[in-house]
């Protein structure tokens, strides 16, 4: 089954999070922060199916082309969390204690590219050489502004970093076997606290192992900002106090577990028509007559064989031109038969979604048809990937459980109509009602 090409971008990417776990899976790894941008991708999916053909390739390129930055407030975050960013990113931002890990670089000029400038500024002529020993006495003049002009925002940089600490900061670096630069962060601060500091052999870098180099540069300051206390409790005397306040809270029970009625259809054993001969073609077939089941009613008469045809000549669902005739045959054959036309007639609704509280479990499902009536409500839904069964009584306990769930919630809503409901296969087509005495031991949750 080929799910990209039979499902909408948000279908996709929500079954992908949820059901499959990638939501957990990403959390795990990068943290609560990927909640906000893995939302804002799902609204973005929302966004585009209401003013796009849904594909998933299409979506795509739509996010690609639209270049979608998200914001985050960084301050919101600012207790109880680990922030890893930039220095420029940090700017405007402080943090109890502060770690710098990577000083021992420098930034690359990043293009062997030289811009000469006139004494106004202005670009005149551009150079370049394969390797530094090539330029002549101008482009090196040039090549050497440009390096003091970095050498410069580097030094910025590096006081951006060193400010944004509120009570520590810790100047970290790693060697390798290149040696540091003498104008790195790492050895600029060195030599500027050389004088200052005090040396002092690290306890921790001792029982790393480090013999030799495990000495550090301290610098301490004394305490010049008042410490922020907890304000003292109003309360002063513990006799008037309700004699609730003395005992310990009551158990809190876990939030209501969720239990959606066609998850429990899709994870039974159901027979598959033998009209079809693989599961993508019954899936496909199935999801094209639903789907027209659902828009057909909406549209004229005199228009609904031309959109049938548009729709299932679509080349995303690769439907043989047999595959068509059936399908326009099986749909025509419900609609145009006067048993059903209460239920696609007006005051009826298609993908009704319904959501409730039933015996301490929440119930969230979407009837295929719904039409409700002064003294009754009819709950159908269709049953496109399979034969119907020679009668009433042999109609599978899982409809029957998803039938019975689905009444449970409607009793709620209608309390003073009838409840009736009925299962709708487009082979045939037949339609049965199911009996009230047959759906009453299933209303048990779980039964």
């Amino acid at each position: 089954m080929d799910k990209p090409d039979l499902m909408a971008p948000f279908e996709i990417f929500n079954e992908l999070l949820g059901a499959c776990g990638g939501r957990k899976k990403l959390v795990s790894r990068l943290g609560p922060a990927a909640l906000d941008p893995i939302a804002e991708f799902l609204n973005l999916a929302l966004t585009y199916e209401k003013s796009q053909t849904p594909s998933l390739e299409g979506f795509l390129q739509w996010v690609v082309a639209g270049e979608v930055e998200i914001k985050r407030d960084l301050e919101q975050s600012k207790q109880y969390g680990v922030r890893v960013m930039t220095v420029h990113g940090a700017k405007g931002l402080e943090a109890p204690i502060v770690f710098l890990p990577d000083t021992m670089q420098i930034p690359r000029l990043g293009s062997s590219l030289i811009w000469h400038q006139d004494a106004s500024g202005t670009d005149k002529a551009l150079f370049w050489a394969a390797r530094q020993g090539l330029l002549e006495d101008i482009s090196l003049s040039d090549y050497e502004k440009s390096k003091d002009l970095r050498d410069q925002e580097h030094r910025r940089l590096v006081y951006v970093a060193m400010t944004r600490a509120e009570d520590r900061l810790y100047i970290c670096g790693w060697g390798t076997r290149v040696r540091a630069p003498e104008n790195c962060w790492y050895n600029l601060v060195k030599a500027g606290v050389a004088e200052i500091g005090k040396v002092e052999e690290d306890d921790f870098l001792r029982e790393m192992g480090e013999t030799e180099n495990n000495e550090v540069i301290r610098i301490e300051c004394r305490q010049r900002k008042l410490i922020k206390s907890r304000p003292k409790s109003a309360v002063t005397s513990y006799g008037n106090l309700p004699s609730w306040a003395f005992t310990k809270p009551t158990y809190e029970p876990l939030s209501p577990s969720l239990l959606t009625p066609s998850r429990i259809e899709e994870s039974e054993h159901i027979s598959i028509s033998p009209l079809e001969s693989s599961d993508e073609g019954y899936f496909k077939r199935g999801k094209a007559i639903h789907t027209l089941l659902q828009v057909l009613p909406e549209v004229i008469v005199e228009k609904r064989e031309e959109v049938v045809r548009r729709f299932l000549g679509q080349n995303n669902l690769d439907l043989s031109t047999q595959e068509q005739r059936e399908i326009e045959s099986h749909i025509f054959g419900i609609l145009n038969d006067k048993m059903f036309w209460p239920l696609f007639g007006p005051g009826s609704r298609a993908e009704v979604a319904v959501t409730g509280l039933i015996s301490g479990r929440i119930i969230s499902g979407q009837i295929d048809r719904l039409l409700v009536k002064p003294k009754e409500v009819l709950i159908v839904d269709y049953k496109t990937n399979c034969l119907p069964p020679l009668s009433r009584s042999n109609i599978d306990e899982v409809y029957l459980r998803q039938m019975a769930m689905y009444r449970l919630l409607l009793k709620e809503i209608y309390p003073e109509k009838e409840i009736k409901c009925a299962l709708l296969w487009t082979v045939g087509p037949n339609f049965m009602h199911i009996d009230r005495q047959l759906l009453n031991k299933y209303e048990v949750l779980g039964g």
